[in-house]
């Protein structure tokens, strides 16, 4: 498993390789930044804040319609995320940096598959009339 599973390794909080792009240089060109959001398919969050406790949490997960993308909630303690990374891990950037950052209704797994994420991807590749 080690050998293939590099990237998730990559993407492990404090990994040296988010290390290292944390501290790169700021390129000073835009970037857009697309971020699943798995809560957004079902249309909100499983978790209420008014649960009573962590079984209660775990069982409105075991009680969603979607219960593969519900699950994936447990590991991120209900925050959202598109299964592999938090949203806010996604969007973490380096301050003064000229990023865009959306958030789309898709998992880790379907970026490049639902119509929301291939027409931001789109979008994102459109030349801006700065760069004309």
């Amino acid at each position: 498993i080690e050998k293939i599973d590099v990237s998730l390794d990559q993407m492990a909080p404090n990994s040296d390789f988010l290390k290292m792009l944390a501290d790169s240089a700021n390129p000073h060109v835009p970037y857009t930044v697309i971020a699943g959001n798995t809560q957004a398919i079902r249309g909100e969050p499983i978790f209420d804040s008014d649960d009573q406790g962590v079984i209660a949490w775990l069982m409105s997960g075991l009680k969603a319609k979607n219960k593969a993308h519900a699950l994936a909630d447990i590991p991120f303690w209900g925050e959202p995320n598109d299964v592999a990374v938090s949203v806010d891990s996604v969007h973490t950037i380096p301050a003064g940096w000229d990023v865009n950052k959306i958030e789309i209704p898709s998992s880790h797994f379907t970026y490049f598959t639902t119509n929301d994420s291939l027409t931001e991807l789109a979008d994102a590749l459109k030349p801006s009339a700065t760069n004309q």
